[in-house]
């Protein structure tokens, strides 16, 4: 059953993140998540375009 579901969430690697507008804020680099229950705990953007910068979401040591 987890390999199944690890299977799945690797299709969502290198898809394009977006708003309810329609607003695009990147691709999907990484993804962490509670196989139990399907939360989603961490989320990579990769690629990031001007309108995630104004979200002042959380970033990496080298500000990423």
């Amino acid at each position: 059953m987890e390999d199944e579901e690890r299977n799945h969430s690797k299709l969502l690697i290198g898809k394009t993140v977006v708003s309810k507008t329609g607003k695009k804020f990147g691709e999907v680099g990484d993804i962490i998540f509670e196989t139990r229950s399907g939360e989603l705990i961490h989320l990579l953007v990769k690629n990031p375009t001007m309108y995630i910068e104004k979200l002042e979401l959380e970033k990496d040591k080298s500000g990423n």
